[in-house]
């Protein structure tokens, strides 16, 4: 039992007050209301699929991205590469949705890309929420990713000489104040 609640501080680091566990499955139970509200509407209005097979549909989706986008991709790569492949899962996922349950059609490309282009926006906001109130990655996170992603050959020091005449008019300022 030790080694269990050890291993889960190790993965989840309760740096909120509540603990790492209450704040993972408030972003669980977001992410969760994020999906139902983007594929409710459209596949049980348009369609007219069961809730069962909406709210099974909504779960796999939450199940699958939560740990591989919102947690891995995001704390490693960022906003914009984890919402990009958030987006193409859920795309795939939801168009297979709707091919195993009304054949394809257009339709069903339709309504996964209404409900992948809902999904989408809400994300981003998810995905600061997740930078910033479960991961704990702060507004540092930018500046250490940037600097690991460009090579040191191509990083640029920049200094006086960037504007040659402003550094000659403080030389020749400097040489009359002596």
């Amino acid at each position: 039992m030790k080694r269990n609640k050890r291993l889960l501080r190790l993965a989840l680091p309760m740096k909120h007050k509540h603990g790492a566990l209450f704040t993972h499955s408030m972003a669980l139970l977001l992410k969760l209301s994020i999906v139902i509200t983007a594929v409710f509407p459209l596949y049980a209005a348009l369609t007219g699929a069961s809730l069962i097979n909406i709210f099974l549909i909504t779960l796999l989706l939450t199940v699958v991205t939560y740990p591989l986008f919102d947690i891995f991709v995001l704390k490693r790569f960022g906003i914009v590469l984890a919402t990009l492949l958030e987006a193409i899962t859920s795309f795939l996922v939801l168009f297979a949705f709707g091919v195993t349950l009304y054949g394809f059609a257009l339709d069903t490309v339709n309504m996964a890309l209404g409900a992948t282009f809902f999904i989408v926006v809400f994300e981003i906001y998810f995905h600061i929420y997740m930078e910033n109130q479960v991961l704990h990655l702060g507004e540092h996170v930018y500046d250490r990713k940037r600097q690991l992603l460009v090579p040191k050959k191509l990083r640029m020091e920049s200094s006086e000489e960037l504007f040659p005449e402003e550094f000659k008019k403080r030389t020749r300022e400097k040489k009359d104040q002596d």
